[in-house]
């Protein structure tokens, strides 16, 4: 995945290139949720951790969680 650039929050959803992907990982530009706390998205950490979102659901799989809207 290229690295997003700046201003990166907590609880913000960006677009994202997963290109290239591994094994079962997802491989396309999709929304993702940041998950990764603040303090470490202000000092420019070299990874990102987020969770990538969908709206399709294709099936009930107790890791799938549903995320609603404020």
């Amino acid at each position: 995945m290229e690295r997003l650039v700046g201003g990166l929050v907590r609880g913000g959803v960006y677009l994202a290139n997963l290109n290239p992907s591994k094994g079962t990982e997802i491989g396309k530009i999709r929304p993702v949720l940041i998950i990764q706390s603040d303090s470490l998205n202000s000092i420019g950490h070299t990874t990102v951790n987020i969770l990538p979102l969908t709206i399709r659901l294709k099936d009930n799989t107790f890791l799938r969680v549903r995320v609603l809207k404020k």
